[in-house]
This record gives C-alpha cells, sequence and structure tokens, in this order.
C-alpha cells in the first residue's frame, strides 16, 4: 500500500534487494536536489537498516519511504503509480555487467520510464527502446538532472514503452525459445 502522504508528488521506484551495489545510496544523495518527489524503496535486504539511518540523518524522512516486501500484485499495483522506476546497480563483476534485472522489466509492463546504470545490456535496452535514460555519470547531481530530463520527456515515451511491453511478454519470448530449439535440430 502507498504511504497516505504522496499525493502531489512524483513517485520514483525501486524494487528488490536492498543490498550494497543496487545504486540506493546515489539515489537517496540525489534527492536534495529534486521537488515535489518520493522516493520508495520497495524490498529489503542487508543494508535496509543502513538506508534508514542514513535518510534519518539527511533528515530525507518525507522523501523516502521503505515499504518491505510486499505481494506481487502489491507490487504490479505499486510500480503502475510511479512515474519512473530506478534500476542504478553498479559495476561490481560479471554478474552486474551484464545482467538485466527482472525488475526492469517490471517497470516496463509497468509502462514506466526507468533511468539505469550505463551497464552494457540495461544500456542496449533502454536505448534500442527509447524507455528511459542511461546515467552515465554517477554523481548525485548528475541523477537528479537525468530523472528531470525523464519526466520532462515522458509522454515522448509513451509509445516506446507500449511497443516494448508488447514485445516483453511470455507469449513473444516463447517464440523466440520455440525458434532457437528449432535452430538446433
Amino acid at each position: 500500500m502507498l504511504p497516505p502522504d504522496i499525493e502531489g508528488r512524483k513517485i520514483f521506484i525501486y524494487q528488490g534487494a536492498v543490498n550494497m551495489g543496487r545504486g540506493l545510496e546515489l539515489m537517496i544523495d540525489a534527492l536534495p536536489f529534486i521537488n515535489h518527489a518520493i522516493f520508495l524503496i520497495v524490498g529489503d535486504g542487508d543494508i535496509k537498516k543502513q538506508l534508514i539511518s542514513k535518510v534519518r540523518k539527511a533528515g530525507l524522512d518525507e522523501k523516502v519511504k521503505f515499504l518491505g516486501m510486499v505481494s506481487t500484485e502489491e507490487l504490479r499495483n505499486i510500480t503502475a503509480q510511479a512515474s519512473l522506476g530506478v534500476s542504478l546497480e553498479e559495476d561490481l563483476g560479471l554478474n552486474y555487467r551484464y545482467a538485466l534485472p527482472n525488475k526492469l522489466y517490471d517497470y516496463i509492463q509497468a509502462k514506466i520510464p526507468v533511468l539505469v546504470s550505463d551497464l552494457p545490456d540495461m544500456k542496449a535496452l533502454v536505448e534500442s527502446y527509447d524507455v528511459g535514460i542511461v546515467l552515465k555519470e554517477r554523481t548525485p547531481a548528475n541523477v537528479a538532472k537525468s530523472i528531470q530530463e525523464i519526466l520532462e520527456n515522458k509522454s515522448s515515451m509513451v509509445a516506446q514503452l507500449q511497443k516494448a511491453a508488447d514485445e516483453f511478454v511470455w507469449e513473444e519470448e516463447s517464440k523466440k525459445l520455440k525458434n532457437l530449439f528449432n535452430d538446433l535440430k
């Protein structure tokens, strides 16, 4: 369930593991540069307590809400109400570098633009479908600038988000899988 005090604010969402290397600290550090916004962190993990402490010390309690673990249905509902989805993983090794997190596909299915790390596969997805921005410089000011750019251009991304959402469904993916198996014969 969404916090009651978000009316009139832009909602940014992160869903997934609340662990090191996910770019959550960077996103929190960017929030003082962004007006009329709230950042929802949906999930749990190793650094959740540290992040809660960081938010309190920075006086950002009104801008960051930790929703913890929620049901799949509730996650879909929350995500659909967001203005932007973030996936700012750090390049901590091959797993991060070449990953395409499920959250990206969840954001696309919810038809919300994304802000992602400049990692090869995330960059390729976002740029080829034009569904968001790839963060080139990992600074709080640049995160804020990139978010503002996405919000200003969100209406131009609607058709691209719909196209990507239509393509990234099981029915379409299963066709690719069948073709792959047929090619192996």
